[in-house]
């Protein structure tokens, strides 16, 4: 084996390359320098089991006194958890020395009265982060389902691929959802340029009303991907794919498709 394989530095110390002799007894090791001893053959030494059981054993003393504190500091953390509560102990005695057995009755009642209004504010607080975090999981994962089956649907009433997504995103913004309160699944979904209601069951037929009344997220473009946009005031139609096409340009053709409904 390379006696250089282990760097410069060497596995047991500063400045010695190591290789290791896999026998019973004992650890070959080479000088960095090759050769510093006094005849040029290298100035090797052979480790055997026991020099190599006292350096493992010398760096396990290392970790044990790197640690070493660990029950102490464990006790003293305990004791100052004791004196906390003693110290304690000592303000209530105080605060109650010199009243009536009746009045300090009355003023333990409400210190423990504070601690468990404390506690139960506490207790409330983690509640509600629990409850608003369920809900705004509970609101994706059910948005979730809806754009995959309204993505499914729009597919089969024949949305333009390419534009699929564009008129996902346009018609649940521009729908009005409403969900089960106790089971958070979909009662009726309304399309707002026609204002009809539809129910899960219907959301096929939704869709179909929505392409009919956006022929632009239906029909693929006639020029193809090439088309050159139209130039001018003479308002041309714009038959480059919706998804080249500026978001603004989208936004004002839906607009216009509106008011001429």
């Amino acid at each position: 084996m390379d006696p250089n394989r282990f760097g410069r530095y060497g596995l047991f110390g500063a400045r010695t390359q190591h290789a290791l002799k896999y026998g019973p007894q004992s650890v070959f090791v080479a000088s960095a320098d090759g050769g510093g001893g006094g005849g040029g053959g290298g100035d090797d030494k052979t480790f055997t089991q026991e020099d190599v059981n006292a350096l493992l054993a010398k760096e396990r003393k290392k970790l044990e006194d790197k640690f070493k504190d660990y029950d102490d500091l464990k006790t003293k953390a305990g004791e100052v958890d004791d004196l906390k509560t003693r110290l304690e102990t000592l303000e209530e005695e105080k605060d109650l020395a010199g009243k009536t057995a009746e009045e300090k009755e009355r003023a333990r009642a409400e210190k423990e009265r504070t601690k468990l209004l404390a506690d139960l504010e506490e207790a409330k607080t983690a509640r509600e982060e629990a409850e608003a975090k369920l809900k705004s999981e509970g609101e994706a994962h059910r948005m979730t389902k809806v754009r995959t089956r309204l993505g499914t649907e729009l597919t089969a009433a024949g949305v333009f691929p390419k534009a699929a997504e564009d008129a996902l995103s346009t018609m649940l913004a521009s729908s009005e959802l409403d969900f089960d309160e106790e089971t958070g699944a979909l009662k009726t979904l309304t399309l707002s340029h026609d204002g009809t209601r539809y129910t899960p069951d219907e959301i096929g037929k939704a869709c179909e009303s929505y392409l009919k009344a956006k022929p632009h997220f239906a029909k693929a473009p006639a020029g193809g991907a090439g088309t050159t946009p139209p130039t001018g005031g003479g308002g041309g139609h714009d038959d480059r794919p919706l998804h080249e096409r500026p978001i603004g340009d989208l936004l004002k053709q839906d607009a216009q498709t509106r008011q001429s409904q």
